[in-house]
This record gives structure tokens, sequence and C-alpha cells, in this order.
């Protein structure tokens, strides 16, 4: 006799089931083998699904970086565009780009650039370099998150805007999402507050751009207390730096320096913590730059959910067994 019925699974698997019926579900789903055939038929179902909806998405059209910077080079900066009118094939490539995948932090400027404008990126700026940009005429374009001037943030930016003034209690921007990406004179403002939270996501991250005898360079390296590394990027981090370790031994080496001259001079391994320091910190930088500028660094079995508990591999739900060691999957294993 089956301890559930049909009613009380899919209740179970649309998630409106209590705390006693769901442990109810679950010991008949690791007791009974129709039930747990029928729970891990339903799961590989929806996993290819979600790998089909996932192949079927279509980007939407999000090209507010490259509108922004259009907006900048037609409102402030007019006579650059008349002065090179041979970038519209590369400005037109960009736009493509932008259209399939949204702003990106590395691709923001870049048609400023390709029009003479003197360009430059910067995180953890404040309201105060919102305020002295504008002031200064500089055409400035902020990362943000555009579901948090509603108040509904979810921690990606996903959105740029052309800041055009910026005060204690207001911001005032062009907004090519609102309502016509084509409106070029579409002005939208908000609370300051508001305008900062949906910046945080993009850890107030901003453009400038300047005609090159007016920008004044103020260059914004990464910090090291940018940096957010797990246990896998800690091991990648050391293995760059025995990389960058070998790099400068073999040129000391090829140039006739020997071990008794630079005590430095041997396998990285055999190092003590303080001489491994300086490519441990070369190497926490780029792995820093990398993800300011967007990217997340992984290993490639963290892409999978699920691991065979006997050869540690990883598997999908798909998968009856470890196409890896041949184990027999079950439930539990997922």
């Amino acid at each position: 006799m089956n301890p559930i019925n049909p009613d009380l699974f899919n209740k179970f698997l649309d998630g409106e089931a209590n705390a006693l019926e769901t442990m109810r579900v679950l010991e008949a789903i690791k007791t009974v083998p129709f039930w747990r055939q029928r729970y891990i038929a339903v799961k590989r179902f929806e996993a290819m699904l979600a790998e089909e909806e996932k192949n079927d998405v279509i980007p939407e059209d999000n090209y507010s970086d490259y509108l922004c910077e259009r907006y900048i080079l037609r409102n402030l900066f007019p006579e650059y565009i008349a002065e090179n009118q041979g970038t519209a094939t590369n400005d037109g490539l960009l736009f493509l780009q932008r259209m399939e995948k949204g702003p990106s932090v590395y691709n923001d400027g870049r048609v400023m650039e390709k029009h003479g404008l003197a360009v430059t990126r910067q995180y953890r700026a404040g309201l105060g370099d919102l305020q002295t940009l504008t002031d200064n005429g500089e055409g400035v374009i902020a990362l943000i998150e555009r579901e948090a001037l509603n108040g509904e943030a979810k921690g990606a930016p996903d959105q740029a805007v052309c800041v055009l003034k910026a005060n204690d209690k207001e911001v005032t921007f062009f907004n090519p999402v609102f309502p016509d990406p084509e409106d070029m004179a579409q002005i939208d403002v908000c609370p300051t507050d508001k305008f900062m939270k949906a910046w945080e996501s993009s850890r107030y991250y901003l453009v400038s751009a300047n005609r090159p005898e007016n920008k004044v360079y103020l260059p914004y390296p990464a910090q090291l207390d940018d940096q957010d590394f797990d246990g896998d990027l800690l091991e990648l981090r050391d293995a760059l730096a025995e990389d960058l370790h070998d790099e400068w031994a073999a040129e000391q080496m090829e140039a006739g320096v020997t071990e008794a001259q630079d005590q430095r001079l041997r396998p990285f391994s055999m190092l003590s913590d303080a001489d491994k320091e300086p490519e441990r910190q070369d190497a926490a930088r780029m792995l820093t730059r990398i993800q300011r500028l967007g990217y997340t660094i992984h290993h490639p079995d963290a892409l999978h959910a699920y691991h065979c508990p006997t050869c540690g591999k990883p598997i999908e739900l798909v998968h009856s067994f470890c196409p890896f060691c041949g184990k027999e999957l079950g439930v539990e294993d997922y």
C-alpha cells in the first residue's frame, strides 16, 4: 500500500504541502520505488524544460549604454560627431554587441573614445563624484539596477543611465528605456537615496568623458580590498602566483643569475610565505581586475549542481548512472 496518493504528491511538487505532508512524501520517495522513479522523472523533465528555456531566450534589446554615449555625444560634444563621421561603421558594430549582451562595464565608453573624447572609468564613486563631474561639464554614465529604482532591488546591475545633475535631494538623468529608448529628450528624476541604492549594485561604477584638453585624469587602480575570493579562487591565485614566479625565474636564469646570487631562484613551493607574497599580490590584483570587469571566475565543476557521491564528478538530473564511474543514481544522490 502506498503511503501517499497522487494528489498529495502533486501538492508537494507545487510547494503547497505542509511540514507533515512533506515528511510523508519524502519518506515515500525514499522507500517506495514507484514514487522515487516518478520523482526522478519529474525532476529530469523540469531540467530539460529549463535547458530548453535557457536556449530559447532572446536577449532584451538592452543597449542602454550605447544610447547614453550617443546622448552625450549629441548633446554635450556634438562637434566630435562631425569630426569623426568615419567611425559610424564601428559604432554600428558596438551597437549590435549591446543588443546581444546588454551593458557591460568593459565596453562602456568605447563609442566616445572612438570619437576622440577622453574617457575614464571608476568603481566606488560617490554622490560627490557625480556632482563634481557634472558641474565640470563631463558626460557621466552610471551603471544601475533598473528595478531598484522602484524599490525592488535584486542585486544585479542591468541599466546604464546618463547622469545630468545630482544633489542631496534628487538625481536627474537621461533614462534610455523609459518610456521610449529612442527618445533622446527623455529625462527622468528620482530621489537621491533611491538612485544610490540602484547604483550600489554595480559598486558605484561610472564612466566619465570630456574633451581631452579639459579632462582631469585621476587613475582608479584595483584595490585588493575589492577582492571576493572563495576556496577555488584562492587556489587559482596561488597557481597564477607560481606561474608568475616561474616566468620571473626563467628570465633571471637566462640573464645568468644563480641561486647563490638570489635565493628566490628555487621552486615556488620551497619559498617562504614572505617570499611568495609579491607574486600572490600580483595574482590577486589580476583576479580582482577580472572580477571588476563583470566576469565571474569559477572552477568548471562549480557549474554543476550535483556530483556523484562515489567519484565526485559532476552529474545531471538526466543521468541514471554516473557517466564517469557507472554508479547507479537515485533520488538521494541529487
